[in-house]
């Protein structure tokens, strides 16, 4: 599992365009797509211990629908990736998701 306080914005930029699986217990699994990683602000000066805060955003089929919650995201190279989803918009092409790491 990926240890949170040392994600960086640099770990997940490589993995935009690819599969995130949902464990959905008894209805199987979700499988979301990362489409951005955008920083939020300004990068932390030289030398400081504190990371870039940085959203994500995925895209998930329409159905099933989740609710705003904390789900451990997997990937097949970064491993699990718990993350507190919150459904921002419903296009054509389906749902999307967006988690804030500060």
């Amino acid at each position: 599992m990926i240890e949170l306080d040392k994600l960086t914005i640099d770990d997940l930029r490589p993995t935009v365009g690819s599969a995130y699986r949902i464990d959905l217990g008894e209805h199987g699994t979700l499988e979301l797509t990362l489409l951005t990683v955008e920083g939020l602000s300004d990068p932390p000066a030289a030398g400081s211990t504190r990371r870039q805060p940085f959203s994500i955003e995925f895209r998930g089929p329409l159905e099933p629908q989740l609710g705003q919650a904390t789900f451990g995201l997997v990937h097949a190279e970064l491993g699990t990736l718990p993350a507190f989803l919150v459904p921002v918009a419903r296009d054509p092409e389906g749902l999307r998701y967006q988690a804030i790491f500060a």
